[in-house]
């Protein structure tokens, strides 16, 4: 997914950020990969909506094991991704070489 993502990032961009990730999460031809801490999950769904004023917006992947288990926030998402350049959210589309 062409998205880098940067520290020190503002709100706009990390807003564009999660309009990036909507978009791709809404193809039926793809599926994203999450490489968390010590393994690979998809991204089972993604929920926002706004409480006090503020917006929380997270998906829901697997912190252990495969089985979606864990509503992990956007912002706690990104800074796993900006802590090591191995960790990554990832695309896998279906393409016509295979249909």
């Amino acid at each position: 997914m062409a998205c880098p993502l940067r520290r020190g990032g503002g709100g706009p961009e990390v807003e564009a950020q999660w309009g990036k990730l909507h978009a791709v999460f809404l193809d039926p031809r793809a599926c994203l990969l999450f490489h968390l801490k010590n393994h690979y999950a998809l991204i089972y769904a993604l929920r926002e909506w706004t409480s006090d004023g503020k917006r929380v917006r997270q998906l829901l992947c697997a912190r252990k094991g495969q089985r979606p288990s864990a509503w992990v926030d956007w912002l706690e998402a990104r800074e796993t991704i900006l802590g090591w350049a191995g960790y990554k959210l990832m695309v896998a589309e279906r393409c016509s070489l295979f249909s």
